[in-house]
């Protein structure tokens, strides 16, 4: 199934991050604290947590994403990766679904902003993700 998002996805999203017993994978230049920390009510302690961002003290220093919220996924044994040239947002969560969009993991991308995107749950799809 491949299903059109073109509504806030942070209720799809934190039933995903419950849902998941194995890993979550994440990947976004922008990072807010508020967003991480939701995530980590609602993660199992089973799921493995991967994140992969930009540093950019720019962006820490604007507002733009947190430097807390990367410290808090590092702080939960989750591992952290940049990439200063990131402009992808994806989502995975037990590699059986993708959350491909423009959403960033931030209250504007989640809540607030016109985003647009798919949820992908076909294995060969996701795979290929």
């Amino acid at each position: 199934m491949v299903q059109v998002l073109n509504s806030p996805i942070k209720d799809l999203f934190m039933q995903l991050v419950c849902d998941s017993h194995t890993s979550i994978e994440l990947c976004a230049p922008y990072i807010k604290t508020s967003i991480v920390c939701s995530l980590l009510q609602q993660k199992q302690n089973s799921s493995s947590l991967k994140l992969l961002t930009t540093f950019n003290l720019n962006n820490f220093y604007k507002g733009s994403s947190d430097i807390d919220a990367v410290k808090l996924v590092n702080e939960h044994n989750g591992s952290v990766f940049n990439s200063q040239r990131l402009h992808a947002k994806i989502y995975l969560f037990d590699k059986k679904y993708a959350i491909i969009t423009s959403a960033n993991l931030t209250y504007s991308g989640f809540e607030k902003n016109i985003e647009y995107g798919v949820l992908l749950d076909e294995p060969p799809l996701v795979k290929q993700v």
